[in-house]
């Protein structure tokens, strides 16, 4: 079967029947990655690469799939976007414009979910060989296509526990002793209480979340999403203290009257420094959470991706919110 057949019956599979299941997905995958060598039929291959993972063939109106976009992961999906990006996305015509879209499209898609259980551990089992074409692709593409690398890196990065100290990536809180000393040396004595371990640095102080779905796999999926953001609250934090305290300063606000919003449906994601009380005091669930914060901290907040396949009244999808705080002495100290 040629390559125009091949493509034209996938296609019918994903647009036009919503039949997508595992060998759909792994045909599409193992087709770009092993066969396709042309730019015409890389583009639309890659069409079809976001549509396969998301609930329907919806474009407009649907949503990721969770189960969807974790298998396409294992198989391969991220590796044969980044083979597309440094064999085809040097041209300057519109297929390629075209075919590194549909990339982009694509990797937004994964991001999106990247906080979802089956989603995450997907990419956490494929970090090692994205990473690979990730150092291959970073001394040959231009600056362009050096975005599409980022939303790769910001993918893995919203995957995975980091040390509070180097930022290393691992399953506890501190990757050796040394750093666990050096980083209580330099500031995280603020951080914590003095019965300080392993299993309390870096613990909510304060914490808020949308009302709990009436729907079971719902609320589910929200605490699963809440444990893996748990992950990279903290490395958030140190990787933009600088910045942080950069643009609190130009709000002329001390630290504790400042709100830090992280916006992780973003790809990377985005923050900004806002006022506390003129533009985040406003909802019942953070009037409540006034009550109790203290003025030796620094709040920040936290948007999440999607959490469940509906769309709320306004047609968006629900976000979940988390807030945290730490000792705005801690944060100063950071930047010394």
């Amino acid at each position: 079967m040629g390559e125009g057949a091949v493509f034209t019956k996938l296609q019918y599979l994903i647009a036009e029947s919503d039949c997508v299941d595992k060998g759909v997905i792994a045909e599409i995958i193992r087709y770009g990655t092993n066969i396709t060598s042309d730019l015409v039929s890389a583009e639309q291959l890659t069409r079809l690469s976001y549509p396969m993972i998301l609930q329907s063939s919806n474009v407009e109106k649907d949503l990721p799939c969770d189960t969807r976009a974790a298998f396409a992961i294992r198989a391969g999906l991220i590796e044969m976007c980044l083979n597309f990006i440094g064999r085809l996305g040097d041209n300057v015509d519109d297929c390629t414009l075209s075919l590194l879209d549909n990339v982009k499209k694509t990797l937004k898609t994964v991001h999106s979910v990247s906080l979802h259980q089956k989603t995450a551990k997907a990419i956490r089992s494929k970090r090692s060989s994205i990473e690979e074409n990730l150092v291959h692709l970073e001394q040959s593409i231009d600056i362009t296509n050096k975005k599409l690398l980022d939303m790769v890196k910001s993918i893995l990065d919203i995957n995975g526990s980091y040390c509070c100290r180097c930022n290393k990536s691992l399953s506890r809180t501190y990757c050796s002793r040394a750093c666990q000393r050096e980083d209580w040396i330099n500031g995280h004595s603020v951080a914590c209480c003095e019965s300080f371990t392993n299993e309390t640095a870096g613990q909510f102080q304060g914490f808020y979340e949308p009302d709990i779905p009436d729907d079971e796999r719902a609320a589910t999926k929200m605490k699963e999403m809440e444990i893996n953001m748990n992950m990279i609250q903290l490395k958030l934090l140190l990787d933009n203290s600088e910045d942080i305290l950069r643009q609190a300063e130009a709000l002329e606000l001390p630290l504790y009257d400042c709100v830090v919003c992280f916006d992780l449906c973003k790809c990377p994601p985005t923050f900004v420094v806002d006022d506390y009380k003129e533009n985040f005091l406003k909802t019942e669930a953070v009037k409540g959470f006034e009550e109790t914060r203290s003025k030796e901290n620094i709040t920040c907040d936290y948007y999440s991706q999607i959490f469940n396949g509906e769309f709320d009244e306004d047609g968006d999808a629900p976000r979940l919110c988390t807030q945290r705080l730490f000792p705005h002495e801690w944060l100063t100290n950071k930047k010394k």
